[in-house]
């Protein structure tokens, strides 16, 4: 076996393997030959805990590293890339090690607290950070894969096959200091806006602990609010410009940017409770008017879109939901919206038609033609009568598809007859919603759609029958007194 003619001294060295990889970025961070020693020694850590995984990685090695680093920082920023070696190499410890999460849990919450605190200002830290603690939040949520493998002697804690409720306990520890943490940091930047490490917190934490979007809603909404604000303040002074764009602005690591926006939206799509929180509930709304109204990025407006979707689609108290699978926003417990707030959202997002933006333009109408083509549309009378504007949109979608799919309900809600076709054009239908495009043709379409393409075409009964030899005296005659008159 290859793994055991490996000496066995190999296993001491690999036990240092980690205290040396934050090492090394400690002495030559500034230089990006530094750097990529760096990730190599975190590449061979990786490859070691795979080959040895029940290696004791002395916990002392991080804390002995990022302590000395954090106490030059004021000095020396050149020593910050250095924070983030030891950070991904706890990371990637945690993830070959679970154990290691569970046996030193606290120390590394006393550790990794006040390197929170004091780089929230610094958009990597704050992001390798919120990564490993999204990793520590998903290796305690789920057993470790060995049961039999403990820690070694002095290695503490009881990691490697503990119980379920052991478990349970770290897992939840983790998530009230997380809670803890994000709450602490929503309060402290209240004012600055300094948003970026809680929401990316959440971001990294939620998908194994959905409770702690619940209880941070008021607080994230409060920051989408401000986002939304600033996102239309820029493309008024013209940071925008005047077409649909795709890019976020501000990416992953900007404050206030485009990706910020996006990381919210997409957290908010997460609380389906969000509905029923009243401090929320407004400020959520006139953030999303707002995008609607002033924002031309697709990026932003198709969260926007996946988040109205659920809530639009939703079914009422009672019913099922409708139409699953246009966007991807959770669907609000008990209908959520009332008829209003509906068609107030619906005929907000018909400006988007104009926007030159094709994909927010399909999205949209999906949501329209959902609503329209819902089985439980027992719920849904008053409000198709109310979004008719949104339909008639449907008609010029650039998608052939989804224009043909607008037109097959069009035309079999009219009678079929040319006569009924005729009235139905020229006395009931409200064109006004079509006046910036060639109505014309749509109302063309309804009465050519009334011909069997299958029929021949032939005079109609009777145009070719001759009059009878009475009937032809008779028509002379009025000739005659006709012109004699």
């Amino acid at each position: 076996d290859e793994e055991d003619s490996v000496d066995l001294g190999g296993r001491r060295i690999i036990k240092k393997e980690a205290g040396e990889a934050a090492a090394s970025a400690q002495h030559a961070a500034a230089q990006k030959a530094g750097q990529a020693l760096s990730q190599h020694s975190i590449e061979l850590l990786r490859a070691a805990l795979r080959l040895w995984p029940d290696a004791n990685v002395k916990f002392g090695y991080f804390e002995k590293q990022l302590l000395l680093v954090e106490r030059q920082l004021p000095a020396s920023s050149d020593l910050l890339p250095a924070v983030l070696a030891v950070l991904r190499v706890l990371q990637t410890v945690v993830t070959c090690q679970p154990r290691f999460a569970h046996a030193h849990l606290p120390a590394l919450h006393a550790l990794l607290q006040p390197v929170f605190t004091s780089h929230a200002g610094q958009p990597k830290v704050v992001l390798a950070l919120c990564a490993l603690l999204g990793t520590m939040m998903e290796v305690l949520a789920r057993a470790p894969a060995h049961g039999g493998g403990g820690a070694e002697e002095g290695d503490g804690g009881d990691g490697g096959g503990g119980g379920g409720g052991a478990i349970s306990a770290d897992y939840g520890l983790h998530a009230r200091f997380v809670s803890a943490l994000a709450q602490s940091t929503f309060t402290a930047h209240e004012r600055d806006g300094l948003v970026l490490p809680a929401v990316h917190l959440l971001d990294a934490t939620a998908p194994f602990c959905p409770e702690l979007l619940d209880a941070h809603i008021v607080a994230l909404i409060k920051v989408l609010h401000r986002l939304a604000k600033e996102h239309a303040v820029r493309r008024a002074d013209g940071g925008g410009g005047g077409a649909a764009t795709g890019g976020g602005g501000g990416g992953a690591d900007g404050e206030g940017g485009g990706g910020m926006l996006r990381t919210c939206l997409q957290l908010v799509q997460q609380v389906p409770r969000l509905l029923e929180v009243s401090e929320a509930r407004k400020p959520c709304f006139q953030a999303l008017v707002l995008l609607i109204d002033k924002s031309h990025d697709v990026d932003v407006l198709r969260e926007v879109l996946d988040l109205l979707a659920g809530w639009i689609l939703a079914a009422p108290a009672g019913g099922a939901s409708t139409a699953g699978g246009v966007g991807g926003g959770a669907l609000a417990p008990g209908g959520g919206l009332s008829l209003k707030e509906r068609t107030n959202f619906i005929l907000k997002l018909v400006q988007l038609e104009g926007l030159g933006a094709p994909e927010v333009s399909r999205k949209f109408l999906s949501i329209v033609l959902a609503l329209y083509t819902d089985p439980t549309s027992h719920r849904a009378h008053e409000l198709i009568a109310k979004i008719e504007r949104a339909f008639m949109c449907g008609l010029r979608a650039q998608q052939p598809s989804l224009r043909a799919a607008f037109f097959a309900l069009y035309d079999g809600s009219i009678g079929r007859t040319p006569r009924q076709r005729i009235e139905y054009v020229l006395a009931l239908q409200d064109w006004e919603s079509l006046a910036g495009t060639f109505w014309l043709r749509h109302a063309l379409e309804l009465l050519l759609a009334t011909v069997d393409p299958a029929a021949p075409v032939r005079p109609a009964a009777g145009s070719l029958r001759l009059p009878t030899l009475d009937e032809a005296r008779a028509c002379a005659r009025a000739g005659s007194a006709a012109a004699l008159a």
